[in-house]
């Protein structure tokens, strides 16, 4: 008996990127959780947006004041610029490797905190701020089954 349905299944494509910023781990993980979902050019407006200061990064799980409009939230600049770069990196890889640019996500955004070295040289007490952030963008593609495939 043939088979009069067709079965379609989504294989994602991917691309990653990695990196380990001197910057705060409280507030790359507030930066996360506002780009996390976002296409890719609606995170670079939120981070642009950010870094000139008009609309502020919402701060939903860290202590923040509030700004009118938003309720608690901050400019974190400096944080803000370095997942710019870091977005940069994961398009430039998803390029290079054939994807839709236009239609890449952010899928997966983890912000951790990395080893602290200490400052000022063997001075106890003082250690430096750095995290460890993992970036995934993903795209879908439609495939065909096996079935079909075999057919042809």
């Amino acid at each position: 008996m043939k088979n009069q349905y067709t079965i379609t299944f989504e294989k994602e494509k991917m691309s990653r990127a990695h990196g380990v910023f001197p910057c705060s781990t409280r507030q790359s993980m507030e930066i996360a959780s506002n780009i996390r979902g976002k296409n890719l050019e609606r995170a670079k407006t939120i981070l642009k947006e950010a870094i000139e200061m008009k609309n502020p990064i919402k701060y939903t799980k860290m202590n923040a004041p509030h700004k009118p409009g938003i309720g608690p939230g901050k400019y974190p600049v400096k944080a803000c610029k370095f997942f710019e770069k870091l977005l940069r990196n994961a398009e430039a890889n998803a390029h290079f490797q054939g994807l839709n640019v236009d239609e890449l996500i952010i899928k997966t955004i983890v912000c951790n905190r990395a080893s602290a070295p200490s400052r000022y040289g063997r001075i106890p007490g003082r250690s430096s701020k750095r995290t460890s952030v993992w970036l995934v963008l993903s795209a879908k593609e439609k495939m065909d089954s096996k079935n079909d495939q075999k057919k042809q």
